[in-house]
């Protein structure tokens, strides 16, 4: 049985927290409370860059997202992907072995270190050509944040951060020729906005034959217009 976790800045309410579990991850909604955006961001900054083992984080992005991840448990809540998620991603990378990523909501960075670490473990050695990251976010106090992290994490050549609203980059990368094909999307930022976001990259010919789709929140708080898109068939249709 799944247990709530033990975020002290956030109380237990029944009335402001709902429990979903499914294939044994656990989730929940809080409603009528800030979770972002309110300085914990900026906080969580302060967190790694004095932290007492800053040394042992240096080309360290697993030991940084731990120490994301001690934030979120003694500090502040953080809606990062967490250590559970984080596993189901390694061993869904590990088979499918994709080289070209795009994270669209870095946030603090957590789901493009997670990322670029595991491709950078699948391809030990690969050149920033062979091996790319790019990790949209469109709140530039988030973009730099997560900037900082991966060089301190010692991706930045392997992980690019991209300001900006994702389907406008989406296509600018892709005119510039950067951005050719993606091997694997993660969905992490607002829910509303995954089929139109999807529809674009659909539109713009970045998926091909065995791309794998990640789309996180899809149960708690919920994306029904994304599943009954993809479950519709509808997301592998050509136009």
């Amino acid at each position: 049985m799944s247990s709530i976790p033990d975020y002290p800045s956030i109380p237990w309410n029944e009335t402001l927290y709902k429990q979903v579990e499914e294939d044994d991850l656990f989730a929940f909604t809080v409603t009528n409370l800030n979770q972002c955006f309110d300085g914990r961001e900026e906080a969580l900054l302060d967190f790694i860059h004095t932290h007492p083992n800053i040394s042992n984080l240096r080309n360290n992005p697993s030991a940084i997202l731990d120490t994301i991840d001690e934030f979120g448990r003694t500090k502040d809540f953080l809606m990062t992907l967490g250590p559970a998620k984080r596993g189901i991603i390694k061993s869904l990378m590990a088979e499918q072995r994709p080289k070209v990523l795009m994270d669209v909501g870095a946030y603090v960075g957590y789901s493009a270190l997670t990322l670029g670490c595991i491709v950078l473990d699948l391809y030990p050695g690969a050149k920033s050509s062979e091996v790319k990251v790019f990790s949209f976010e469109k709140e530039p106090k988030c973009a730099a944040i997560t900037s900082s992290f991966v060089e301190l994490a010692g991706l930045k050549g392997v992980v690019d951060v991209v300001v900006g609203s994702a389907d406008v980059e989406f296509r600018r990368l892709t005119e510039e020729g950067t951005l050719t094909s993606v091997d694997m999307l993660l969905l992490d930022h607002w829910e509303k906005l995954y089929v139109d976001d999807l529809k674009v990259v659909e539109e713009l010919g970045l998926l091909k034959e065995g791309s794998v789709i990640v789309a996180d929140n899809v149960v708690c708080p919920g994306a029904p217009e994304y599943l009954e898109y993809v479950r519709g068939g509808k997301a592998s249709e050509k136009p």
